[in-house]
């Protein structure tokens, strides 16, 4: 079964971001300094590290050729970012079109409901990182940059080179695993 030909969706309450930025295990200057270098990254575009390979069963898939620590910035999830209710009405429109590329990034920022649509083509690595829920070795956290949300993935653990890299994607609904039990993996 093809990885990437659904339309992904991430529930909000599973990936809202933490008011305080805060990150287990980190002090609250260590945590400073991670926003800062998060928000340098983002800033800078940077993707190091990283290359896309093809494989059977998952075709574009992302691996690592460095090591990366816990807790460090591996790649933006880049794209469009919309309203909740454009994106709901996107959403249609990429079923009713049976377009079945659709990347969505569901999250809560600053009170207000988004979404990150990477659906279009743009050669970022970051819509390309397939889910697991067994083998993660990402998540995802919301960052801002001049106050605009950002979802960048980092590593929840040390991450060897020639890594497989994923995350959850957080999505639930029973439908949705009914009809996409991979998402169960």
């Amino acid at each position: 079964m093809m990885f990437r030909n659904i339309l992904y969706f991430c529930q909000i309450r599973h990936h809202e971001p933490h008011r305080s930025h805060r990150v287990p295990g980190l002090t609250e200057i260590e945590r400073l300094h991670q926003l800062q270098q998060f928000q340098k990254a983002i800033v800078d575009r940077k993707c190091d590290g990283l290359e896309l390979r093809w494989t059977e069963r998952k075709e574009r898939t992302i691996f690592t050729t460095r090591n990366f620590s816990k807790h460090e910035f591996v790649v933006e999830y880049v794209g469009e970012l919309i309203t909740f209710t454009q994106a709901l009405k996107r959403e249609n429109e990429y079923v009713l079109a049976r377009d079945e590329k659709g990347y969505m990034f569901y999250f809560r920022f600053q009170e207000h409901k988004w979404c990150i649509d990477a659906t279009a083509e743009d050669g970022t690595f970051g819509r390309l990182i397939n889910h697991s829920r067994r083998t993660l070795n990402l998540i995802p956290q919301i960052v801002p940059v001049n106050g605009v949300p950002h979802m960048v993935l980092k590593a929840n653990r040390d991450i060897e080179s020639g890594e497989e890299l994923a995350y959850d994607y957080g999505d639930r609904r029973t439908l949705v695993l009914k009809t996409y039990p991979w998402l169960s993996e």
